[in-house]
């Protein structure tokens, strides 16, 4: 088994207009979406530019978030996973759900997920 087995432990998408979380999953944690929800409204849209790659860490966990068509995708991992396959899962997530995420702009939150 790889070395990085379970090192993802979220996956979610976001509006960027009013930060409402329309999709996620979770793997072997219990993540509190409201602490999410937070760290996003934090964010200022107009840093946030289609396609820009943004990471951090807090704790144990890297976040990496990309912005796109005005949605926020979202990916966090486990500290010592490598952020360049972070970065390519996010932009998987991105265009996977570009493909069948149509409704986020009106979807309730976790409508989605």
């Amino acid at each position: 088994m790889s070395k990085y087995f379970g090192n993802v432990t979220f996956l979610g998408v976001a509006r960027m207009t009013d930060k409402v979380i329309v999709a996620s999953v979770q793997y072997n944690v219990e993540m509190d979406l409201t602490a999410v929800v937070n760290m996003l409204k934090q964010l200022q849209d107009n840093k946030m530019a289609n396609q820009q790659h943004f990471a951090f860490e807090v704790g144990d966990k890297a976040w990496s978030l990309m912005a796109d068509e005005g949605l926020i995708f979202m990916v966090c991992v486990k500290k010592n996973y490598p952020q360049s396959i972070a970065a390519a899962c996010l932009k998987e997530l991105c265009r996977q759900f570009m493909s069948v995420g149509k409704d986020a702009g009106s979807a309730k939150p976790n409508g989605l997920g």
